[in-house]
């Protein structure tokens, strides 16, 4: 089974209601009734009837002496006309208007015309001879020259367009199928054909592209019998979706049947019920007969495989209710039909579906527009404030189809007034229609599975899936198939291993848990800071309370009751937190102390505890994760504890700890952080023996000297800040380790020999290590290496056989004066199987780099970028790596932009005349460069570069895009703001980055961005420095920048880099001018525009 989303950049969802989604007539039928009427009209009405094709015949109006205007309505309401000329048409004067007035709609509103000649020879009909000659004769004597002449003309341009002759195509119910087919196929292209705005002002906002979606899916062409579910959360529009999909693809199938409500008609009727509806439908019998038919019999299943369907059934809940109805498919329905199921629970489909179409939230613009279709219907806000106000509810709603119809509708023609309160009120309680619609999937739950999601929609929203399957595994939870079946439910979703829900599925939630009870103290879950502070501060917690999770940025002070846990014995779930890292301290105090925690705590975090200890008291065997930092607590607990259970632990910064927390009986243990104690003198030997422990932090434990004891299956180590003064050899045998954190460790001389044994390690930070001036051999497959700060006077030569390499950070080595010619590999195979990512190079503050070397940098820099501009280039973006970026950074002391920059400018702008057809398929993009002087910079502060660029046409439109161009990252660590280090010297920064290069963007905005960006005769770009919030650095400033324009390159003009020995070599041009520099990294030429060539009508470089 295969699952396809729509992402929100692309994203429609549909609202309508029924009658919205049928046109009012697909064929309008002239005819004369007493040559046709119960004979060949009849059978072609019944075969279009039984296609749904929405047929009008005029016998369902009475005739009057003339045509009636509702007559005249119904065939402009009709996307096509069959006229049926037989002998006696031309008789009727009746038949003749409508014929008129149908080619006036063919001329007026492009409607199509399908003549049949029954029984009559069309030259007769175009000619008007035989019985219309005769027919002609009188009416010339009853009605105006003027009025026969119209007639004439009309029958003559009638018989003219291509239509069907009866003499040609025998027998007659050949002649019926073929008209049919043919008007199916007619009609199909109009629906195709009608435009998404169409669709918009029926409030089908975007129908069309879901639509083809879908319709990709069913692969409708195929002769095999396909299952395509549509899957997603309650008024997210899968039923609507489902309906235009069945009323646009009806006509295509022998017969079809739409079961709405599958989960609401099976509880009240039963399957039997629905299964006969199905049946009777399909063949086309009166449902006392279906229902009298043995299910299943030879019979009926023999009928149905010769008949080619399509089935919706609507709001499945139940895989039996799947396969009752549709059973075998494979062996029940002919060859080509199609089954289309809705449901919330992906499960449903996972035995019986081909394809899975997954319906996403509409993005902020369809969503507006199916807001504003429904608050003003179809006019536009009465004044700007109603703008805002329609924003503020289309966030609110977070792009459900539901909500967005309901509010709507619930604000049309409401004040400005009653729109704030309304507004209001739904940050206090939801909007109860919306809620019953989304508490249906709640309501369809296990007991189990619902405690699960109130614990994630109260607490646990956006936190890591393992340690919320962790932490409600220890609650006999089940919690691994639990959380399946809500992400099956569409209740909750996995965004990078976090679990994430919709807001007004959260929303639901939270009335749920307020609606257990007016009683605060006798509610399930408290996590609102005022209704936990009232129940905290007045002692009325009862056993019905499971968890708490108290905010204290958001309350004052208090000194509390020891005894205020006593009642609340089935507490499972108790975090006390502070969003706000700058406040320090716990605001819950215990002046007479704690007399006792519940035993039934799983989930223990409490920062800044302030008691010495746990309560005597305590039995922690249930604890999952306990987490302490910050806290005052000296010791423990007095005693083993048995921690069968126990998988986290977290006393950082608790400064008072007096010994390590014996933590022998707690084998399962997975993450330890004790970081910030300066009592840890040595690890205890048991932690060797822990194989479930794969994160250690011992950051900041200024006396362990020594590391011996190292679990063997570790992953992440941090020994930041450790007194360590060398690596045990024994750390070559930690084969799973994959981070390793060294900053700060000051009394670091030497790395173990057996570094190069690590084949996992990923990261290796070694910031700050100012003893550290040799390395032995590191492991391939290391991608970031930090030698920030170190004694190293070279660069280790071994780099530069790093093959997956991408972040090297050599800031602040004060010693290091030289580089190598390539300081990071540079071969072809780097860029093999290239995928999106960062490349970083920094000298931050390496003062004492001579010239050579910062030449040979900016040399690497060059073919660096060109690497990466072909890579990038040839990459076919998938939907995957749509927010993924590639950028290169290289970054040294210096205060000259490079010569290959062939546009310069002084200052932190700057403005140059783009030669004509810049814009050409083989443009690789822009290489950008600034040079920016520092007063005074304190390098805690990460710099990042907001950069602005303006592209102007030469009819003066302008076209400005931002983005964030990677500066460095600062000082960070536990003495981030204790060692500070200036930079004062003049530094340059260059980049290439993707986002530059216009041949890289995806679908629409590559297509609108190409479309207005070529005929650009300028551009212009503005650099500003900024700190990690994008706040200005007022401590440095851009002083000169550059900009490159590089092509892909097809002519003789090279310059190919050895890959031995880095040489550039110079091809010989054929041409008379060449491009300055040039270099073939992959088989494909790479070009600086240089400006130089003369071109009619081209500018030139402007150089401020």
């Amino acid at each position: 089974m295969n699952i396809s989303s729509m992402a929100s950049s692309s994203s429609s969802v549909v609202v309508v209601d029924d009658d919205q989604v049928v046109n009012k007539y697909d064929v309008f039928i002239s005819f004369r009734g007493v040559d046709t009427r119960d004979s060949f009209t009849s059978h072609v009405y019944s075969a279009l009837c039984r296609k749904n094709v929405e047929t009008y015949i005029d016998y369902k109006l009475e005739r009057g002496h003339e045509i009636s205007p509702a007559l005249l309505k119904a065939i402009e309401d009709s996307k096509l006309s069959l006229v049926i000329f037989s002998q006696n048409y031309a008789s009727s004067s009746w038949c003749l208007d409508e014929l008129v007035h149908i080619l006036k709609c063919k001329h007026r509103n492009g409607q199509l015309v399908v003549p049949v000649f029954h029984g009559i020879d069309p030259s007769h009909v175009r000619k008007q001879k035989g019985s219309y000659e005769v027919a002609f004769a009188q009416l010339q004597q009853r009605f105006h020259i003027d009025k026969v002449k119209e007639w004439r003309d009309a029958l003559e341009s009638a018989a003219n367009l291509s239509g069907w002759d009866s003499l040609n195509t025998r027998p007659e119910s050949k002649l019926v199928e073929a008209i049919v087919e043919d008007i199916i196929n007619k009609l199909n292209s109009v629906y195709v054909s009608s435009s998404s705005s169409d669709d918009d002002a029926k409030g089908l906002v975007g129908i069309s592209k879901r639509y083809e979606q879908v319709m990709s899916l069913l692969t409708i062409e195929s002769y095999d019998i396909r299952v395509v579910g549509i899957w997603g959360i309650g008024g997210i529009g899968k039923t609507t979706l489902a309906s235009v999909i069945f009323t646009r693809l009806i006509s295509r199938f022998e017969g079809g049947c739409f079961l709405p409500n599958v989960r609401e008609e099976a509880q009240k009727h039963g399957l039997n019920h629905l299964r006969t509806k199905l049946l009777s439908t399909l063949l086309e019998e009166e449902t006392s007969s279906a229902s009298n038919m043995v299910a299943g019999s030879t019979f009926a299943r023999s009928r149905l495989r010769r008949k080619k369907v399509l089935i919706v059934l609507d709001d499945v809940n139940d895989s039996e209710q799947l396969e009752l109805l549709v059973g075998d498919h494979d062996n029940w329905f002919g060859l080509g039909s199609r089954i289309i199921v809705t449901t919330r629970d992906i499960q449903v489909l996972r035995k019986g579906a081909n394809e899975v179409y997954e319906v996403k939230e509409l993005d902020f613009d369809e969503a507006l527009q199916l807001f504003q279709l429904n608050a003003f219907k179809n006019s536009s806000p009465p004044s700007t404030d109603y703008i805002e106000l329609s924003e503020r509810v289309v966030d609110y709603t977070k792009g459900v189809p539901l909500a967005l119809k309901v509010l709507g509708s619930y604000l049309h023609s409401r004040s400005k007034k009653e729109w704030e309160s309304a507004l209001n009120k739904l940050k206090k309680m939801p909007n109860m229609k919306i809620h019953s619609v989304l508490r249906i999937s709640y309501d369809g739950l296990d007991e189990k599975e619902k405690d699960i999601f109130l614990d994630i929609v109260c607490f646990f929203k956006g936190e890591d899936r393992s340690l919320v399957e962790n932490i409600l595994d220890g609650c006999d939870l089940f919690a691994d198939i639990g959380i399946t079946d809500l992400i099956n439910k569409s209740l909750i979703t996995i965004i990078e291993n976090r679990v994430w829900m919709h807001d007004l599925l959260q929303e639901m939630g939270w009335e749920i848990v307020r609606q257990e009870s007016k009683d605060l103290g006798k509610r399930s879950r408290l996590w609102i800071a005022d209704d936990v502070c009232r129940v905290l501060k007045t002692n009325t917690g009862t056993a019905t309370i499971e968890g708490i999770f108290l905010d204290m940025s958001k309350m004052r002070d208090v000194d509390l009751n020891p005894e205020v846990f006593v009642n609340m014995y089935n507490l499972r779930l108790l975090k006390i937190y502070n969003s706000n890292n700058l406040i320090k301290g716990c605001k819950l105090h215990f002046t007479r102390g704690l007399q006792c925690l519940p035993d039934a705590l799983r989930y223990l975090h409490w920062y800044g505890y302030p008691l010495k200890s746990l309560p005597s008291n305590f039995n922690p065997e249930n604890l999952v994760v306990l987490e302490m930092p910050h806290s005052q607590i000296e010791q423990l607990w007095s005693e083993n504890q048995y921690l069968d259970k126990l998988r986290k632990i977290d006393l950082s910064n608790s400064e008072n700890l007096t010994q390590f927390p014996d933590l022998s009986q707690a084998p399962h243990l997975e993450s330890m952080n004790l970081g910030g104690h300066r009592n840890l003198l040595q690890v205890p030997s048991y932690l060797e023996y822990f194989d479930k422990l794969t994160v250690l932090n011992l950051s900041g434990n200024s006396n362990l000297k020594n590391l011996k004891a190292i679990p063997q299956r570790i992953q992440y180590l941090d020994l930041e800040g450790t007194g360590i003064e060398e690596l045990p050899s024994s750390i070559g045998s930690l084969d799973k380790l994959f981070s390793l954190i060294l900053r700060n460790c000051k009394g670091l001389k030497k790395l173990s020999s057996n570094m190069h044994k690590l084949k996992s390690l990923d990261h290796l930070n070694l910031y700050g290590c100012s003893s550290l001036d040799n390395f032995p051999d590191l492991p391939m497959e290391i991608r970031y290496l930090n030698l920030s700060g170190t004694a190293i006077e070279q660069v280790p030569s071994q780099i530069e056989g790093l093959s997956n390499l991408q972040i090297l950070d050599l800031g602040n080595c004060r010693r290091l004066k030289t580089a190598p010619k390539r300081i990071m590999p540079l071969t072809q195979a780097c860029y093999e199987d290239y995928k999106p990512d960062i490349e970083m190079v920094s000298f931050m503050n390496c003062l004492n780099l001579d010239e050579n070397a910062r030449d040979n940098l900016m040399e690497y820099a060059q073919l660096r970028v060109w690497r990466m501009a072909t890579a990038v280039a040839s990459l076919r973006p998938t939907p995957a790596d749509e927010d993924e970026q590639s950028q290169l950074f290289v970054c040294c002391p210096g205060n000259k932009i490079p010569s290959w920059f062939n546009y310069q400018s002084e200052g932190s702008s700057i403005s140059i005349k783009l030669p004509s057809q810049w814009f050409r398929t083989n443009f690789l993009g822009f290489t950008l460069c600034v040079v920016v002087a520092f007063n005074n910079y304190k390098d805690y502060s990460s710099l990042d570069f907001q950069t602005q660029s303006e592209f102007t046409t030469s009819s003066g439109e302008s076209y400005k895009f931002d983005t964030k161009l990677i500066g460095w990252v600062g000082n960070e660590g536990w003495d981030s703001f204790t060692v500070v280090r200036l930079v004062d010297a003049d530094h340059l920064f260059l980049w290439y980055d993707h986002s530059f290069n216009l041949n890289v963007l995806k679908g629409d905005e590559r297509e609108n961005w190409c479309t207005n960006l070529r005929n650009a005769t300028e551009v212009s770009f503005e650099f500003k420095p900024v700190d990690l919030f994008s706040d200005p650095v007022e401590s440095c400033y851009v002083n000169k920048c550059g900009v490159c324009l590089i092509y892909a390159q097809d002519q003789d003009s090279t310059i190919v880099m050895d890959e031995d020995v880095g040489k550039l070599t110079v091809g010989e041009s054929s041409k008379s001018k060449r491009p300055r520099q040039a270099y073939k990294p992959t088989g494909t030429s790479i070009f600086i525009d240089n400006g130089d060539e003369e071109e009619e009508g081209e500018p030139q470089p402007k150089r401020n």
